[in-house]
């Protein structure tokens, strides 16, 4: 994973800023001191859905997935049509509104960027390995598309309660030809 520079910061706090949706964190305020720079999110207190998916015995419930992923593709929709592009999607950055677990919200805009259609490819591998796509794995150019792994990669987490290529088992499975 790459590392966050001022640059990162910076653009996090003007990008979290600009955006307006109702499945997108919403930036309060920015406070700075010598040595930090706090971020004021609104109050979301419905935990994780990470934290919800490791409460349970393998995988959320396809009904409660399937609201959870409306909502994310809502808010992915929403930054690709304003031209930007998260590049960290994974269930830890997708926060309940409260315990109801009815309304989530996409944070940690660290290495979001701006790009659209057109410009060149990116080539900056950052955010979280397991939910990266090929493409930003290998470093050879990628678009906003990466996003949209990340989304399979965390509905496939949310349904099974595990990761994409681990086998709870770990049994090989092999099969006739």
């Amino acid at each position: 994973m790459g590392s966050r520079t001022s640059n990162d910061l910076s653009r996090e706090i003007q990008i979290q800023a600009s955006l307006q949706h109702p499945n997108v964190a919403r930036l309060e305020a920015v406070f700075e001191s010598n040595e930090h720079v706090h971020l004021l999110v609104e109050h979301l207190e419905g935990g994780e859905v990470l934290g919800y998916l490791l409460e349970t015995e393998g995988g959320l419930p396809e009904a409660h997935v399937r609201r959870v992923m409306h909502q994310l593709l809502s808010a992915v929709r929403h930054l690709h049509g304003r031209g930007m592009v998260h590049r960290d999607i994974k269930p830890e950055n997708l926060i309940y509104t409260d315990a109801s677990k009815e309304t989530v919200k996409l944070i940690d805009f660290g290495f979001c960027t701006h790009w659209k259609r057109g410009d060149r490819p990116m080539t900056r591998r950052c955010g979280t390995s397991g939910y990266m796509a090929p493409e930003m794995v290998r470093k050879h150019g990628f678009t906003n598309k990466v996003d949209l792994w990340s989304v399979g990669v965390a509905a496939h987490v949310l349904l099974t309660g595990d990761m994409i290529g681990r086998s709870r088992d770990r049994e090989e499975h092999t099969s006739e030809l």
